[in-house]
């Protein structure tokens, strides 16, 4: 007997990740019940209601790494000076950050669920968690760039290469 695979498009959409405890505080920010019959108003709130984790992550990260580049720049031998954050760059990241994270609930409801009907509720919740890692991520590039410019620092310093 033949037995036909079916798989529905939006099968390719779903996150196969499992929820944590329904109470916890992590689960609720991270997942949203798949009930189906949002309102375009509820897709928003939801979205928006995690805007301000969203950009404290974010913008903890940033601070981080804008101190490990302060830190790692100012120590070790032949050090630079780094003058203090380049406020228009960061304020810039801020609102590309915030434009990107708009797209999100955009996304979700312009495009997909166009597509796929109400039943989009799981992938707004797992766009929400993919551009969460993915901004923290960015934001913490500037780590191991100062990280590797310390450790190329050392390495000229134990060679005897001089100061630059």
């Amino acid at each position: 007997m033949i037995k036909c695979f079916h798989m529905n498009a939006l099968d390719l959409f779903q996150d196969s990740t499992p929820a944590p405890e329904p109470s916890s505080a992590a689960r609720r920010l991270l997942f949203r019940d798949a009930a189906g019959n949002e309102s375009a108003a509820e897709v928003v709130r939801w979205w928006e209601r995690r805007r301000l984790p969203f950009n404290v992550a974010v913008g903890a990260t940033g601070l981080v790494s804008l101190t490990s580049i302060a830190v790692l720049s100012a120590v070790g031998p032949f050090p630079h000076h780094v003058f203090g954050p380049p406020l228009v760059g960061v304020l810039a990241y801020g609102v590309i950050a915030n434009v990107a994270y708009t797209s999100g609930w955009m996304l979700e409801l312009l495009v997909l669920r166009p597509i796929f009907g109400h039943r989009t509720g799981t992938v707004g919740a797992t766009l929400f968690r993919y551009g969460l890692a993915f901004s923290v991520g960015i934001s913490a590039i500037p780590i191991g760039i100062s990280a590797v410019d310390f450790g190329i620092r050392i390495v000229r310093w134990a060679l005897g290469l001089g100061g630059a």
